[in-house]
C-alpha cells in the first residue's frame, strides 16, 4: 500500500485527483473496492449436493486467495485500516458484514444446521455468501 498513491491512480487513469476523491475517500477504500472486483469471482461458487460441501469449497477457495498475491494485498489493505477509519469501514462493510448474509444464526439456518449444537462462529458464517 505504500507505493500505491491516488495520485499515481489519477496518473494512470487520466483522472483529476479530485474526481477520485469525490468517489472514494481514501486510497484504502478505493483499492478495497477493487480487491472486492477482483475476488468476487474468484469466490463465486454454485449450489453444490450440500450447504456443508458449499461451505467446503468456499473455505478452500478463500484459502487459495489469502495464500496468493491477493492475499498479501488484504493484509496490507487490513494494515492500511488500522489508521484510516474510511478503509476498516469499507472492510468491515465488505468482507466482514456481506450484505448477502444475515450472520450465524442465518448461515447456519440456511445449511439446515442448529445453531445451539456446532461450533458456528460469526466470522465463518459471514464466509459464507449466497446463503439465503
Amino acid at each position: 500500500m505504500a507505493r500505491f498513491t491516488i495520485e499515481g491512480v489519477a496518473e494512470r487513469s487520466g483522472a483529476a485527483k479530485t474526481t477520485i476523491y469525490r468517489w472514494w475517500p481514501s486510497k484504502g477504500v478505493l483499492a478495497m473496492e477493487a480487491y472486492h472486483s477482483e475476488v468476487a469471482a474468484t469466490l463465486s461458487i454454485t449450489d453444490g449436493p450440500s450447504a456443508i460441501a458449499d461451505l467446503h469449497k468456499l473455505l478452500h477457495l478463500m484459502a487459495q486467495v489469502f495464500a496468493s498475491t491477493t492475499g498479501r494485498v488484504l493484509a496490507g489493505l487490513i494494515a492500511e485500516g488500522q489508521t484510516d477509519p474510511d478503509t476498516l469501514a469499507a472492510y468491515r462493510e465488505g468482507v466482514l458484514e456481506p450484505a448477502s448474509c444475515g450472520g450465524a444464526s442465518s448461515a447456519a439456518n440456511c445449511a439446515g444446521i442448529s445453531i445451539s449444537t456446532q461450533p458456528w462462529t460469526r466470522s465463518t458464517a459471514r464466509c459464507w455468501r449466497g446463503c439465503c
